[in-house]
């Protein structure tokens, strides 16, 4: 049974902890301190004739003094030298030889081509079609799609053909840049229906037009004069070009349908058109 504090003070509380045995008094601490509210002054006396009965560190314990025995009696465990893994020397880097090199042959690359450019050379456009042949660069193309459909119901010369089921149009996916579509235009003729794309650059028009035959009779004319070129573009395509009253003309015919491609533009520009399109199978 633990002491009641009572009227005792806390000498004579622990006074009469004392005369118990060291079982009983840990067994009666264990059950005070298990009490929500407890009497701490009690359970402080319990403590403290606990640590006088049997304490828990020697009364002339010296932490210092046994850490600094303790390494007189291991000492091998603290004079043992760790042996660091020696780096290797960091490898020279070779970086501002080959940023010297490489700026000196700039240098002079841009000094040939100034020299060879400024003697009618035409070094400069040679280097741009070099650099769109060999990594495919296509200079920014014209609007080829109206934001809103049109009176004949179509945004653009795609969608007009998708709608009259032309498999696998072969029409330019590419359009001078200052050239914008201001129309689908629909033709129905005796053998064929004609639709036709209105691209417009201010005094300037454009045309990519598709004949869509209604049977074996009917024909198309290749070219309006006798002069006249053939062409075969990157795709495989060939095509026959002429040019009329100042304007490029190029038609060809693919699987039974037949194209045509005139307006203010240049035989480069004309060429780079029929370059863009994409054929399938």
């Amino acid at each position: 049974m633990a002491v009641s504090d009572g009227q005792l003070t806390a000498r004579e509380m622990k006074m009469r902890l004392r005369e118990k045995p060291l079982s009983e008094l840990m067994e009666e601490a264990e059950k005070l301190s298990s009490i929500s509210d407890c009497d701490m002054d009690l359970l402080r006396a319990y403590l403290d004739v606990l640590e006088e009965k049997d304490p828990v560190l020697p009364p002339d314990h010296d932490p210092a003094a046994q850490y600094e025995k303790f390494r007189e009696d291991h000492a091998e465990l603290f004079d043992v030298s760790v042996e660091m893994p020696e780096r290797p020397a960091p490898k020279k880097r070779h970086f501002p030889r080959v940023r010297k090199i490489l700026t000196a042959l700039a240098a002079a690359f841009c000094v040939v081509v100034m020299v060879a450019d400024a003697s009618g050379a035409g070094v400069i456009d040679r280097l741009i079609e070099w650099g769109a042949e060999t990594f495919s660069l296509q200079p920014v193309s014209g609007v080829m799609e109206l934001e809103t459909a049109d009176e004949n119901g179509f945004r653009s010369l795609q969608e007009a053909l998708e709608y009259y089921e032309v498999e696998d149009p072969a029409i330019p996916t590419w359009i001078p840049e200052r050239y914008a579509i201001e129309g689908i235009i629909i033709l129905e003729l005796n053998d064929s229906t004609v639709i036709s794309a209105k691209y417009v650059s201010d005094n300037q028009e454009l045309s990519i037009r598709v004949f869509i035959p209604f049977g074996e009779a009917f024909t198309f004319e290749k070219n309006v004069t006798n002069e006249y070129v053939s062409y075969t573009a990157k795709n495989g395509i060939i095509f026959t070009l002429s040019k009329n009253m100042e304007m490029e003309r190029a038609v060809w015919e693919i699987k039974g349908y037949a194209y045509s491609a005139a307006g203010g533009i240049t035989e480069k520009e004309l060429k780079q058109m029929l370059d863009s399109i994409q054929v399938k199978g």
